[in-house]
């Protein structure tokens, strides 16, 4: 590990202190945001949650440095707000607690769009700028998110369109999910 020396930046206690006042910002501002959201009872916080983010993002330089507060905000933030789509009960599948757990690690990076695209708006005009256009980046993340979901929905639909739609294999699968059989499937289509 000799070679990972001279990447090693040398911080003076200083820079130590101000670096972990910046990211215990960034998680309190992850923590303000991922309580507004249900089953806590507290939207009004999501509207003085971003003010502590945003102080940090206004304080660092380099592309880098933004992103890495900003994947600590959006993972505590993550980790509040969607939690429940890992199913975490003593009788869940495993294989959607699997999911739910990489969803923990992958829906921060993709919170790194909007805090990119901030970086090169902050480069290119100033300091003002960035922060009425932030909301518009958000919504650009939360957009491309979104289509891409669709497009793994319709690779998996044409999936079962070319490899025909096998109905006992969806009962059985329905059937596996809703063991309660609150959900009855009808395999007898006419």
């Amino acid at each position: 590990m000799n070679f990972l020396k001279r990447y090693k930046s040398v911080l003076t206690p200083d820079q130590r202190k101000e670096r972990k006042k910046l990211l215990i910002l960034s998680l309190l501002s992850g923590l303000l945001i991922g309580i507004s959201f249900p089953p806590i009872p507290l939207p009004y916080l999501m509207f003085g949650a971003l003010i502590p983010y945003f102080i940090v993002i206004d304080s660092k330089k380099t592309l880098g440095e933004i992103n890495r507060f900003t994947y600590a905000f959006a993972f505590v933030f993550t980790i509040i707000s969607i939690y429940w789509v890992g199913s975490w009960t003593s009788e869940a599948d495993p294989f959607l607690m699997i999911s739910g757990a990489m969803l923990m690690f992958y829906n921060p990076l993709m919170l790194l769009i909007p805090s990119t695209l901030f970086y090169f708006t902050k480069k290119k005009f100033g300091d003002k700028i960035p922060f009425l256009l932030f909301p518009f980046f958000w919504a650009v993340e939360t957009w491309i998110v979104w289509r891409l979901t669709t497009l793994c929905i319709f690779i998996v639909c044409l999936n079962f369109v070319f490899r025909g739609l096998r109905w006992d294999t969806v009962k059985r699968t329905l059937n596996r999910l809703f063991k309660s059989r609150i959900l009855s499937v009808r395999t007898d289509f006419q």
